[in-house]
């Protein structure tokens, strides 16, 4: 039951045990503000799978952030398809999954709402306007999605802007660009970076 709720795959071959993988990106919650949480799994029907799984109610509270690996999913909202570019290979190479990218404040707004990521990486500047109309947007309508602003400038100004807005991290890019993927994992955690 567990798996066509939450997507997931059961795999034994000759002489090995059975394995279960399920995918917790839908079945873990976290609060912006609180800790992370898990589903009640003491179902009836989840009975066979928890049981497959070596997954038992003992196990479940035990469980913690670091036990479970959970891929981010992130949209990438950059005016430079060079930057995309990077950005999407050093984040790729973290196991992170780029689930979208964009150049314009309204292309980003449409990408970011339909594939909702867990992560946004955006840019100050975007071709025809600002990270800041994206991050608005965003935030009114999708307040869960997290925010790293990735930018050219140092400016403090800037800085203030973007975190007042509710951004979870700021970057810049020409000395913080190493960073960049623990920032991502931070904010997708929802912890400060």
């Amino acid at each position: 039951m567990l798996l066509n709720l939450h997507s997931g795959r059961l795999q034994s071959g000759p002489g090995e045990s059975l394995s279960c993988m399920l995918l917790f990106r839908d079945w873990l919650r976290r609060d912006r503000c609180g800790p992370l949480t898990y589903p009640d799994i003491s179902d009836a029907g989840c009975q066979a799978t928890r049981m497959a799984c070596g997954i038992d109610e003992q196990h479940i509270t035990k469980m913690d952030q670091k036990d479970i690996s959970i891929s981010v999913r992130v949209f990438i909202a950059d005016d430079s398809s060079l930057i995309r570019e990077r950005v999407a290979s050093m984040l790729g190479a973290s196991a992170m999954t780029i689930v979208g990218q964009a150049e314009t404040p309204q292309d980003s707004i449409e990408g970011i709402l339909a594939v909702y990521p867990d992560v946004v990486v955006l840019d100050v500047q975007l071709e025809g306007g600002s990270g800041l109309q994206v991050l608005r947007a965003i935030r009114h309508a999708a307040p869960s999605i997290a925010f790293v602003v990735f930018s050219n400038s140092s400016d403090p100004g800037y800085r203030k802007r973007y975190l007042g807005a509710g951004a979870d991290g700021f970057l810049d890019k020409t000395h913080e660009f190493d960073q960049l993927a623990q920032a991502v994992f931070n904010a997708s955690q929802h912890t400060d970076y």
